[in-house]
């Protein structure tokens, strides 16, 4: 027979009695399953939980049983864990049941990875900058990582820097959160390779069209787009012969310079083109001589680089001695 609470009961039995005082029901409240203590196992310990067995008969058999609520043990759905306790004398039993609330409200632990210094190009995938670790109060429970990014452009297209915040929650929602820096950096020289050394003739055009074109490349920006140059001339031994030395120039968004050079010899190999006429010229008033200009003689001489052409005779004067006859100059 029991009492209303569960709590005090006595049995009268063939002059027998069997007073059993249960411990408090409630056994307390509980973060966790594994906070819980087990149920004892002797009569020893469970008077030392609160219980008292004043009168049996014969003896006194001590087992438990362990009753769940199947809740979740979330707030707002709180696990109930059940200790029934029974015992049993020669005839009689006494049940005696201590509740124990579980309602997990910590968060979950979480640290994030240390700032990181990436070079542009690379990977900010976590498996190159690091990711979180989370670990819990309560063990068994599961761990839901994720995170999300914001990009802050820096002075350039490939300095940035991102701000990653790492979220953790538990099977019970609790949360928590942690930042992490990562630091992408342009440091890197574009590379240049300039086109090899030529010769043109002085009428040849000297831009890059005919010359050459450098190749570049950045290991940020796929393409280089700011590619200048500048050249300096070294005049040879006339105004149709001299040497540019051009200088490339390859930058890339985050102002990285690298530069190359190219040697360009402009010569000038071909001769004029002499173009004569005839002409009659008398001696000069009073005197036997006749004076001759090579221009006099020019008939649309040109040359190939340079307009201004210079007119010279192996023979530029003739000895009238006769003035009736005729000398042909060649």
């Amino acid at each position: 027979l029991f009492d209303e609470d569960d709590q005090d009961l006595e049995i009268l039995l063939d002059c027998c009695i069997f007073t059993i005082t249960c411990p408090d029901s409630i056994g307390g409240t509980f973060q966790c399953i594994a906070d819980i203590p087990d149920p004892v196992l002797i009569l020893e310990d469970f008077e030392l939980l609160g219980g008292e067995i004043t009168e049996y008969c014969d003896s006194v058999k001590l087992s438990s049983t362990i009753l769940n609520n199947s809740a979740s043990g979330c707030i707002g759905d709180s696990l109930i864990i059940t200790h029934e306790y029974t015992l049993i004398d020669l005839d009689d039993t006494a049940v005696c049941r201590i509740f124990h609330l579980v309602i997990d409200t910590l968060r979950p632990g979480i640290s994030c990875p240390p700032t990181d210094t990436i070079h542009c190009g690379s990977s900010i995938d976590p498996l190159n900058t690091g990711s979180a670790t989370a670990s819990d109060n309560c063990s068994g429970m599961m761990v839901n990582i994720i995170y999300y990014d914001i990009r802050q452009d820096g002075s350039c297209n490939d300095n940035f820097t991102i701000t990653r915040t790492w979220s953790v929650s538990d099977d019970c929602g609790n949360t928590n959160s942690c930042v992490q820096t990562i630091l992408s950096l342009d440091t890197t020289r574009p590379d240049i390779i300039c086109p090899t050394d030529a010769t043109v003739s002085c009428d040849a055009s000297t831009s890059p069209s005919n010359t050459g074109i450098p190749s570049s490349s950045d290991n940020c920006t796929a393409l280089v787009s700011n590619v200048s140059f500048n050249d300096m001339r070294s005049d040879g031994h006339c105004s149709s012969t001299y040497t540019l030395t051009r200088t490339w120039t390859a930058s890339d968004s985050c102002g990285n310079v690298r530069t190359c050079q190219q040697t360009i010899q402009v010569q000038d190999t071909t001769p004029p083109i002499a173009r004569c006429r005839n002409i009659a010229v008398a001696p000069a008033l009073g005197t036997p001589y006749a004076i001759l200009d090579g221009l006099q003689l020019n008939d649309g001489s040109s040359d190939n680089c340079n307009p201004n052409l210079r007119y010279t005779l192996d023979q530029d004067s003739l000895n009238c001695i006769n003035p009736d006859t005729t000398y042909l100059v060649t």
